[in-house]
């Protein structure tokens, strides 16, 4: 065993940076095992059993993913997601991250591999970028992968890994490297890599999150500039060249931030989030129990204790990075304690009052742009990687026997007698909570005793092995400790699902995909039977769709439909038929006691088209097509008939016929008229769209009650409708620009060469 360990020291002392990544894709791989079995995809869209913990991935980020790699290998570009509700942005709707490399991984790849290697890149890079960051720093190996491992394996990114917002988070450690790095080297060309790191960052497709770092990011570049530089002038001078460096990548992706600004400002969100007086995005002090028994308000992997209240354990406990972590990092402090520490204590501590709502800074803080909109309670990934890296110099501090018994002590008496204190509380406040899932206050009592007992034992045995710090035994036992604590927790609750789940095909929704191509139709779902916009995965036209800042035209319309419970649009209901008509809905797909109930309600209206054991079919007569033509003679003509039509539509007086529907959105229609009309099409009117006609000319789309309205010439034809998004090429063009730049730049930059650590 001694001669092991003596041949794992000299492999580590002789390539620390190559034994620093064997060790974390060896936890990643642990992490991810799960999908190695019985063909699983690692995703937890297994929509016979789970659903509400993972919705957004079931129902929006997968299919974009799916339907971006569809409409690229049919050679065009995704701008445009046609099955979900009547059409809406797909690039510029920035989650579904079309520029981010690893996104490309589902474009080339099946979804079983592409969901594997995606899975473990972000982890293992996370972590990576981390160990560089501390290795920067000067810290020792094992502090290095020890800050490592507590942050990629936190809460916060194995509970939201396969979300566009970890692919954010993965900026910060690898900024933060560059930062350091430029510090330490002062070579323009180090500097010069934080502008395709910025672009990384927004292409990432999460604007929130990317906000959120980008200020962590700047605060580090002030601390540094006024903290490392010889004089204030030279710190001013520093501050503006890494400014300027991180607008210019702002400004590269000008490409994917104009599209989506465009539709942030058509948004219904924007309107709601605007309305705020203060920033309701916070959770409750009490709950701060989280980030150290995460498990104490359900957990996720656990059937019927998900979550005990909301909010959800995807919210409330990303500040986990395990029990030794935060004690580690309450060793980072004493006598002689390195000025990055009381960086990171003061980034743990704003993240704190901005989650947890401390009086007097939540308030100033919020009246900030961009604080007063965002959800700030996730900021409890700014506490994690400030926590984790504290924690890595809390290490260093032991390994050199910098910390007295004493000091070490106190830590754990300090921390046994404030989560005593916040135990209590939460155990007095727990029996007066409604459970989810019918729980009765002794099953969740009896559940949140095993989750102190095991706090408990956490606790002792992290006083034990810290204790006996530095020796090797105790090294090795507190990485176990930690590696059990955050990369085998995570497994936990993280789900994968048989191929025969991972979006089932049933034999309802294969029959709704088939008529598809038959008149392009929509599908109304009721309730929850088919979790809304999962239509996009099926090749279904699906009316209820779910996505976070949704058209404010578009959800004016759907008002008259049912009242929608935004976003996600479930309704429970019973719908406006004739709206549904208006709205070229041709089937209603309804739970078997539902629908027979709808049937016998509205025999004159709906016939049975289709049914198996899970959904029925409802076929919906005298539906609107998706196009045709009004005689009106101005555009306000055409908003009052179409008013007219949605309170009683009648298809028979109009002609056009859509001929075919491409992927990308685009639309082929014919007709025939014997006057100047004007021709719809019950699809969301967005700037962009243009109709070609024979001859040549194009015009653009107009608005009319929400829907795209083009006028025609007197006679019969074809007329094609496609999407150019002005903001698309203007952004394009902005960012080539700036990319030349960057590539002058980083070329003609001269570079110092100052040794570094790799």
């Amino acid at each position: 065993m001694n001669r092991i360990l003596g041949d794992a020291k000299t492999q580590i002392i002789k390539n620390p940076n190559r034994s620093a990544a064997l060790i974390l894709s060896m936890l990643a791989l642990i992490f991810i095992s799960p999908a190695f079995f019985q063909g699983r995809y690692m995703a937890p869209v297994d929509t016979t059993r789970y659903v509400a913990p993972y919705l957004d991935i079931t129902t929006q980020i997968l299919p974009w993913y799916k339907l971006s790699g569809k409409i690229l290998g049919s050679g065009h570009f995704p701008f445009w997601n046609t099955f979900s509700g009547q059409g809406l942005p797909l690039m510029a709707n920035m989650q579904s991250a079309v520029f981010f490399p690893l996104t490309w991984l589902f474009y080339i790849f099946n979804f079983r591999l592409a969901l594997v290697a995606y899975s473990f890149l972000k982890l293992w890079l996370m972590g990576m970028f981390t160990y560089l960051y501390l290795r920067e720093l000067k810290l020792s190996f094992y502090a290095g992968i020890a800050g490592a491992i507590l942050f990629a394996f936190c809460n916060a990114n194995v509970i939201w890994f396969l979300w566009p917002l970890t692919s954010v988070i993965l900026i910060l450690p690898l900024s933060f490297l560059l930062i350091e790095r430029y510090f330490n080297t002062r070579s323009t060309k180090i500097a010069l890599w934080l502008a395709p790191v910025t672009t990384l960052g927004l292409f990432a497709g999460h604007p929130q999150t990317f906000f959120y770092i980008f200020c962590a990011i700047y605060a580090y570049v002030i601390f540094k500039s006024f903290t490392v530089t010889a004089n204030w002038k030279q710190g001013i001078k520093t501050l503006i060249l890494i400014s300027l460096i991180l607008f210019l990548g702002v400004i590269i992706s000008a490409i994917a931030v104009l599209p989506f600004l465009e539709y942030l400002k058509l948004s219904a969100n924007l309107d709601y989030r605007s309305g705020f007086t203060e920033n309701p995005f916070f959770l409750p002090p009490l709950l701060f129990l989280a980030n150290l028994i995460p498990d104490f308000y359900g957990n996720t992997g656990v059937k019927n204790f998900s979550y005990l209240l909301v909010p959800n354990y995807g919210e409330l406990a990303l500040g986990y990075i395990g029990l030794s972590g935060f004690i580690l990092s309450l060793l980072a402090f004493g006598k002689k304690v390195a000025k990055q520490t009381w960086f990171f204590l003061g980034g743990a501590l704003m993240s704190a009052a901005l989650v947890y709502h401390a009086p007097l800074i939540y308030q100033l803080i919020n009246k900030l742009p961009g604080f007063n909109l965002n959800y700030n309670n996730r900021l409890l990934y700014i506490w994690a990687f400030c926590l984790s890296i504290l924690g890595a110099f809390g290490l260093e501090r032991l390994l050199k026997n910098d910390v007295s018994p004493k000091r070490h002590n106190r830590a754990f008496l300090i921390l046994g007698a404030f989560a005593g204190v916040v135990i209590i509380v939460n155990r007095l406040a727990t029996q007066s909570w409604t459970f989810a899932h019918g729980l009765d206050w002794h099953t969740v009592s009896l559940w949140q005793w095993v989750m102190i007992a095991a706090f408990i034992m956490n606790l002792t045995a992290a006083y034990f092995i810290i204790k006996g710090l530095p020796t090797k035994g105790a090294v090795i036992a507190l990485f176990i400790l930690i590696a059990a604590e955050t990369t085998i927790h995570g497994m936990v609750f993280t789900k994968t699902s048989l191929p025969q789940n991972f979006y089932p095909s049933e034999p309802a929704l294969t029959y709704l995909a088939n008529q598809y191509s038959n008149g392009y139709p929509r599908v109304f779902t009721y309730g929850d039977n088919l979790l809304p916009n999962i239509g996009t995965w099926y090749h279904i036209n699906q009316l209820n769709d779910h996505d976070t800042i949704y058209l404010k035209s578009n959800k004016k319309l759907k008002s008259a439909v049912a009242n929608y419970n935004y976003s996600p649009e479930y309704t429970f209901g019973e719908p406006n038929l004739n709206a549904l008509r208006f709205l070229s809905v041709k089937y209603l797909l309804y739970p078997p006691k539902e629908g027979r109930l709808m049937l016998e309600k509205h025999p004159q209206d709906l016939t049975l088209a289709f049914a198996d054991s899970n959904y029925s079919v409802l076929s919906l007569n005298q539906s609107l097509p998706r196009a045709y033509t009004i005689k009106a003679d101005t555009l306000d003509d055409v908003d009052r008939q179409l008013y007219n039509l949605m309170q009683n539509p009648s298809p028979a007086a109009f002609t056009g016929q859509i001929l075919e529907i491409g992927e990308d959105g685009s639309q082929k229609i014919s007709y025939n008229s014997k006057t100047d009309n004007y021709l719809i099409t019950t699809d969301n009117y967005y700037p962009g769209w243009l109709a070609a006609f024979q001859g040549g000319s194009k015009v653009p789309a107009q608005n009319s009650l929400g829907l795209r309205v083009f006028p025609i010439k007197q006679g019969q034809g074809t007329v094609e409708v496609s999407y150019y998004p002005k903001s698309f090429y203007l952004g394009l063009k902005i960012s080539l620009a700036a990319l030349v730049l960057w590539l002058l730049m980083f070329i003609f930059s001269k570079r110092k060469k100052i040794g570094s650590i790799i």
